[in-house]
């Protein structure tokens, strides 16, 4: 139990670990996990500089395609490494301890870089820091591989693989070359161009490839001095040979694996090695096989001699070959076997004499074998005898073969598989294959059988299990009974075909091509057998599937129209809806952009209250808008040409007159305090001069009972650029200054006369109407105001909280109304005496202000001291 605990601990932990490794992995490099390796592959990436790697345990590194120039330095940071590749890069030159630190390091792959001199790369210490077993050196332009001088001989105790394949190598030198690879196993010189072998000594080789070498004649004691070698590829050395002139043969005690294919011999040259088991003689130039051509190599086990030009077989050729188990002598020319070829291989088990020109398939007596190829052979005729020879065969292979018929005593006891196809067989009999007891597989496809087999002809074949009869030019006899037995034979479960489309018509001529079950099902079922209730009943049925499958289809077809026009629906409410939410957009803009472009100045829309307003210093002349009289300055200007001083001055003189106001009003605020004078004052002013034009107004306590105006309001002047165009006397006048619970006020004037008569009890009154939509003034909608509407010589009533019954406040001057052109020749003086001779006594405040402050209060005008 502790065991199975620990163990699933132990492979939590490995699993977390190998997760983080894989989160930590960089992105440009691809990491996989193989067992309990760590795999990181960054090949291709044309970098020059490690990647970080350094809170990886990397077991297997791949840096191949890239642009390095050495190994790097980083790699010494890990020494669980255990497989390097830097094949593909630029590598020429590596010191002696670039392999240092890794100490976990087996295989090493430099191929395909620049390394051309052994000296370049420090052979000698190179590989001493790491066990390694693999080093790969294929296609780097190395020229020599010598033992002529110590500094270029590879040194390492562990080394047992080396690949020198694909390099510029032109010679073998010296007998030391491996004495520094103590336990070198494996060595690959295929694909230099070497001419010839000498002093290649190692006591630990076992496999020397020298594959496309150009080898020529080799040295008789070339496999001497190397007592371990087992195998040796000398493949695609078109010029090799292992026998000299004097019929003497290369030769080797250890050897037994040899691959000479390729190699253009004209004989079998392969007596100087009695070791062998393995001999690869295809693609030469061989004639004919002798008695003796094997007589040294009894320990053949794999004989291959396929695509040569053997004409000939003696009949003791395998005679001493006790242990061959498997021959090869296909694609050859070899017209007959004798029947006693094999008969001493005892151990013999597989024969393939495809493409060869045997025309008559005759006893062979072969004890052991169990597979036979004789296909492509050009056999006419079998033997019926020709398998009493072969007790154990299972497998025959006579395809594509000119048979036109089977023997009637053909038979074998344990034959398991018989290909017959793609021959010229016209027909079987019952006989044919009852002597085969075992067949399972029989394949007849691509003869000429034209009236289908009768089933029991395939009765006693017990374990049969599938029938080639495709590519045949049967005739469908569809009212032949036996048709459809052998039919229903095939097809009845268990199958003997795999697929019955192969089973095709070849006539008559309107059933060309036709599957045999397609051409005669209205033969083999017909309708006719079936009873009245039956059809009865079948009509009812199929009408009832076509019905329901009807009505599933209109449904279904209904649902989807419907679906799609809902979805239709909802696609047009939402473009609805998208353009509406456009337009509005649009409208919003718009709106905006006008308000922006029509607002009116600010000093226009919230005029300045009554008490601000006649603090201000009186306008020169009277404008449509409060923004005209700088637009007129600045015409004034552009017309007389004025310069920048007489800017400063104009701006200078409103100043000065702005507080010219200021003063004139403390002055003014200090001759009220004698309150004899002030009455006098209020009579004097009521017949003001000519040169003044006053207006006088009475303000009312109670409005309840006011009258209806005789006389209407005077209208609100137009504010377009017309009205604005007309002489300067015209004024610009807010008719609805004053409000009182959001109502209008229209004032009735009086005349001096009607003033003196009615006496100071009576009191002018005014007519209060409710707000209709014809008012459109820019200022209807705003709080109350000071006044309504102002004209001179008039009398304005206002009820008031604080002022007793027929009390009256005299209005000295009207501001708003239209007053004379402006003498510019007039002095400072000349205006102060005139601004001086206005005055206004104390008025309470009548009306709500912009701030809402109460009824009744007093405004006192500032004195010298609040100055």
């Amino acid at each position: 139990m502790n065991s199975v605990v620990w163990s699933f601990i132990l492979g939590i932990t490995f699993y977390v670990v190998n997760v983080e490794s894989l989160l930590l992995c960089p992105a440009e490099c691809h990491c996989a996990l193989h067992g309990i390796n760590l795999n990181v592959d960054c090949s291709g990436l044309a970098i020059s500089e490690l990647p970080d790697l350094a809170d990886l345990e990397v077991s297997w590194l791949d840096l191949s395609d890239n642009e390095f120039t050495e190994i790097p330095a980083g790699l010494q940071d890990f020494p669980q490494l255990e497989s390097l590749d830097m094949s593909g890069n630029k590598i020429s030159q590596l010191s002696g301890i670039s392999l240092s630190g890794l100490h976990n390091l087996k295989t090493l792959n430099l191929a395909r870089n620049n390394i051309s001199n052994w000296v370049d790369i420090n052979p000698n210490t190179l590989l001493q820091p790491s066990p390694l077993t693999m080093l790969n050196l294929a296609k780097n332009p190395i020229t020599t591989f010598s033992s002529i001088e110590d500094n270029t001989i590879l040194v390492s105790k562990t080394l047992k693989t080396l690949d020198l394949s694909d390099c510029k190598i032109v010679r073998m030198a010296g007998n030391q070359m491996l004495r520094g690879l103590p336990k070198l196993e494996h060595l690959s010189m295929a694909g230099n161009p070497l001419r010839t072998l000498s002093g290649v000594a190692s006591d630990s080789l076992t496999t020397f490839n020298l594959v496309n070498c150009r080898l020529g004649s080799l040295p008789l004691g070339v496999f001497s001095t190397l007592p371990a070698l087992v195998h040796v590829n000398l493949a695609r050395n078109n010029r090799l040979s292992l026998v000299t002139k004097n019929g003497e043969y290369v030769t080797s005690d250890s050897l037994k694996r040899i691959d000479l294919s390729y190699c253009n011999m004209g004989g079998v040259e392969i007596a100087g090695f009695p070791q062998l088991t393995t001999a690869v003689l295809r693609g030469n130039m061989i004639r004919q096989l002798t008695k003796d051509s094997f007589e040294n190599n009894i320990y053949l086990e794999n004989l291959d001699l396929s695509f040569n030009a053997i004409s000939y077989v003696n009949v003791g050729t395998f005679k001493d070959l006790g242990n061959l188990k498997h021959l090869d002598m296909s694609f050859n020319m070899i017209p007959r076997v004798d029947r006693d070829t094999f008969k001493h291989n005892n151990l013999l088990t597989t024969i393939n004499l495809s493409r060869n020109y045997i025309g008559r398939f005759n006893r062979i007596q072969a004890k052991a074998v169990n597979s036979l190829n004789m296909s492509w052979c050009e056999i006419v005729a079998i033997d019926a005898d020709a398998l009493q020879g072969c007790p154990v065969l299972t497998e025959l292979d006579l395809s594509n073969n000119l048979i036109t018929s089977i023997p009637e005593n053909l038979n074998s006891n344990s034959l398991q598989t018989l290909d017959l196809s793609m021959c010229r067989i016209t027909s079987i009999r019952n006989t044919t294959f009852s002597d085969f007891p075992e067949l399972s597989r029989i394949n007849l496809s691509g003869n000429r059988f034209t009236t289908p087999f009768r089933a029991d002809y395939f009765s006693e074949l017990l374990y049969l299990q599938e029938i080639g009869l495709g590519d045949n030019p049967w005739r469908c006899e569809c009212k032949n009974t036996e048709f459809f037995k052998f039919f229903s034979f095939l097809v009845e479960p268990p199958s003997k075909i795999w697929d019955k489309s192969h089973l095709r018509c070849n006539s008559p001529d309107d059933l060309y091509g036709v599957p045999w079950d397609v051409a005669c099902f209205h033969i083999w079922y017909p309708s006719s057998n079936l009873g009245t209730a039956e059809k009865v009943w079948t009509i009812i049925m199929v009408s009832m599937i076509v019905f329901a499958g009807s009505v599933c289809i209109i449904m279904s077809v209904r649902k989807c129209v419907e679906g799609r026009k809902l979805t239709a629906r909802e696609r047009e409410r939402e473009e609805f809806l998208e353009q509406h939410r456009d337009i509005i957009r649009h409208n919003r803009l718009a709106m905006e952009q006008e308000a922006q472009l029509n607002a009116p100045d600010p000093r226009e829309t919230r005029p300045p209250c009554y008490e601000d307003a006649i603090l201000m210093p009186r306008l020169d002349g009277s404008f449509a808008s409060l923004n005209e009289l700088n637009m007129r300055r600045e015409k004034r200007r552009k017309l007389a040409g004025k310069d920048d001083n007489e800017d400063e001055g104009d701006g200078t003189i409103t100043r000065r007159n702005r507080s010219r106001s200021v003063e004139v009003l403390s002055m003014r605020e200090s001759r009220t305090e004698d309150g004899q004078s002030r009455r006098s004052r209020r009579q004097r002013n009521a017949d003001p001069p000519e040169s003044l034009e006053l207006a006088r107004y009475t303000l009312i306590e109670n409005s309840s009972a006011l009258p209806a105006p005789t006389v209407p309001p005077p209208p609100t002047p137009p504010r377009n650029s017309a009205a604005r165009g007309q002489d300067n006397e015209l004024h610009y006048h807010s008719t609805e200054v004053i409000n009182l619970h959001l109502t209008t006020v229209e004032i009735e004037p009086r005349t001096p006369d009607e003033e003196t008569n009615a006496g100071m009890a009576e009191i002018e009154q005014i007519t209060m109407r409710p707000r209709t939509d014809e008012d459109t003034s820019p200022y209807a909608k705003r709080q109350q105001k000071h006044m309504s509407t102002f004209k001179g010589d008039e009398e304005l009533a206002i009820s008031t909280s604080s002022r007793s019954s027929g009390e009256r406040i005299h209005v000295i001057d009207d501001y708003f109304a239209p007053t004379e052109k402006v003498d510019k020749g007039r002095s400072s003086d000349e205006d102060f005496e005139s601004f001086s001779t206005r005055e206004i006594d104390e008025i309470p405040r009548a009306v709500q202000s912009d701030d809402k402050r109460n009824v009744g209060q007093k405004v006192r005008r500032p004195t010298e001291s609040d100055l």
